[in-house]
């Protein structure tokens, strides 16, 4: 279970929330006073990292013919 912003507020979220939320990106830049990049001026960038991949089953086939049968009980 997730907030709006996807943190992780119970069960495995909550456990695995930072290995999912991964690292934002950024980017640093002087500006002059209308907010506007200086030209000739060097910025830094800085790539956004996506979070892991949880996988929350053992086995795709198995997991298929399980939720059958509780479908069909």
């Amino acid at each position: 279970h997730t907030n709006s912003d996807g943190v992780g507020l119970t069960g495995v979220e909550l456990y695995y929330n930072k290995e999912l939320a991964g690292t934002p990106g950024s980017r640093v830049a002087e500006l002059d006073r209308k907010s506007q990049q200086l030209p000739y001026t060097i910025s830094e960038f800085t790539k956004p990292v996506d979070g892991k991949d949880v996988v929350l089953t053992i086995d795709e086939m198995i997991q298929h013919f399980a939720e059958k049968s509780a479908q069909q009980a």
